[in-house]
């Protein structure tokens, strides 16, 4: 039993340490030099709202294709 406590207080103590790890910042890069833009299919459903949104029957594939300008 004395074992089992000191398992969940070793186990409690990790988990503090780790949010008291002080976390190192990250930053993303300032401006991507290219955009992806989608080539909608005829199956899209809706808009062109720069994502696929396809309908197809239950076993259908379609080979969706996307646009990188640089």
């Amino acid at each position: 039993m004395k074992k089992r406590k000191l398992w969940w207080l070793l186990a409690l103590l990790a988990c503090l340490a780790g949010f008291a790890w002080p976390a190192q910042p990250t930053q993303a890069a300032a401006g991507a030099r290219f955009t992806i833009s989608p080539v909608l299919t005829k199956n899209q459903v809706g808009m062109n709202n720069g994502y696929f949104n396809v309908l197809l029957q239950p076993n259908a594939t379609e080979t969706l294709a996307v646009n990188v300008t640089n």
